[in-house]
């Protein structure tokens, strides 16, 4: 049976507002004395946030989109991702100021002494992460022995995946992973190339329709507070983002 998967939603209006003004507080930015904040020569100051497709970071385009960000002074730009590791490296070499990321790669963040300051904590996930089984034969993370499986590493799939399978009591070493990124991992499992991938929202629905036998086996409703993200901001960036920008 396919299900619809949900993320909780844990950022409300009243914090989309908010938003701008935590990140130009982050960012250095001024307070003018009507309540807005501006860069040096009036305009906006502009803010850029690394971001990826997931659902739990839709506040942030529902902000730029309503105009939140310039209702406070920030003109927010949003670079898309689609891995986790070109998110990070841009993040780490200072090509924007901001990014969303898991707790996961915050954590080995400041393992690797990258300096960041944690500005908002954003979202969970408890359905919108899952493992999903296009193989008949494969109905539970206890069938999982000899499957191959694609997700991407280091990336919150993997953190889920490896979770699932301690519970059970498999080895990893007894799984054929496959390496493939969170976005092109659902499509491989509709396509047959894996038996098994781990991914989240929009890629998990994105699956489950297009796949004939696709169903979710595990989701990160198992483990409540497993899958979170925040919102992180360099300290000492510059208040305004080098133009082009590109991804």
């Amino acid at each position: 049976m396919r299900t619809k998967n949900h993320a909780l939603r844990s950022i409300g209006v009243a914090v989309l507002t908010m938003l701008s003004a935590l990140l130009l507080a982050a960012c250095g930015g001024d307070d003018s004395d009507d309540g807005t904040s501006e860069g040096g020569d009036g305009a906006p100051t502009t803010v850029g946030i690394g971001t990826q497709p997931w659902i739990g970071y839709g506040p942030l385009w529902i902000a730029d989109d309503q105009g939140f960000d310039l209702d406070n002074g920030v003109d927010i730009e949003l670079i898309n991702f689609s891995t986790d590791q070109d998110l990070e490296t841009g993040f780490a070499s200072g090509k924007f100021q901001a990014a969303s990321g898991a707790n996961n790669t915050w954590i080995r963040n400041a393992d690797l002494g990258i300096d960041f300051e944690i500005t908002l904590m954003e979202d969970f996930s408890l359905e919108a992460d899952a493992i999903v089984s296009c193989n008949p034969d494969i109905t539970s993370i206890e069938d999982l022995e000899g499957a191959k499986v694609a997700f991407e590493e280091f990336s919150v799939s993997d953190v889920l995946f490896r979770y699932a399978l301690n519970e059970a009591g498999i080895d990893f070493e007894t799984i054929d992973y496959v390496p493939i990124p969170a976005a092109d991992a659902g499509t491989a499992v509709v396509a047959g190339q894996v038996d098994v991938a781990v991914t989240y929202e929009p890629y998990l629905q994105a699956a489950l329709v297009e796949g004939d036998n696709c169903e979710i086996i595990y989701t990160a409703n198992e483990r409540p507070g497993l899958i979170s993200d925040a919102l992180a901001s360099t300290p000492s960036s510059p208040s305004r983002i080098p133009r082009p920008l590109e991804a």
